[in-house]
């Protein structure tokens, strides 16, 4: 690489990829480099670029919690402030067995969060990211003033309850 130039060489090696050494029908003739190319030289260029297969998603299920208290508030928890979407606030969102019934998710919600009220919904959501699959089923819930939380509510992270506002004042 000429030290004076290292832009020009590298641009120079761009052109020749996009040109010449292409990775499907690569112009090896006219290639000013295929006397030191061992792919060319073996006859195995067209093999290259070898490209990774991609892993599929990992799918993962959770049931997502509506819960509320006897004031209308919503509890909301924020996430870990590291991992994926860190520190960001969320409804309360359990784990599920793959294939988990109604039952088994009422059973998890419970472990996690004590005997609260519960009501699944018809709302199921799939979210893509590129390395998980995450399958949501929400349940409504309702807790009591006299509600004992089987786990402490901070676990690894904050929760808290929360009013959501009102969109019933007019506005002229």
């Amino acid at each position: 690489m000429p030290e004076d130039d290292p832009s020009g060489f590298n641009q120079g090696l761009m052109e020749l990829g996009a040109l010449v050494c292409r990775p499907k029908q690569p112009k090896c003739e006219s290639c000013p480099l295929n006397s030191r190319c061992m792919a060319y030289e073996e006859g195995v260029q067209s093999e290259y670029p070898v490209k990774k297969k991609k892993t599929a998603p990992k799918p993962v299920h959770y049931a997502v919690l509506a819960l509320k208290d006897d004031k209308g508030r919503l509890l909301i928890e924020k996430r870990p402030d590291k991992g994926l979407l860190a520190g960001l606030w969320q409804l309360p969102m359990v784990m599920l067995k793959e294939r988990s019934g109604p039952k088994q998710a009422e059973k998890a919600i419970r472990e996690e969060y004590g005997a609260v009220h519960l009501v699944q919904t018809p709302f199921h959501y799939k979210h893509q990211f590129s390395h998980l699959t995450w399958h949501l089923s929400l349940y409504e819930g309702w807790a009591g003033e006299n509600h004992s939380w089987k786990k402490e509510m901070g676990r690894s992270f904050r929760t808290g309850w929360f009013s959501l506002p009102s969109s019933s004042s007019k506005s002229h």
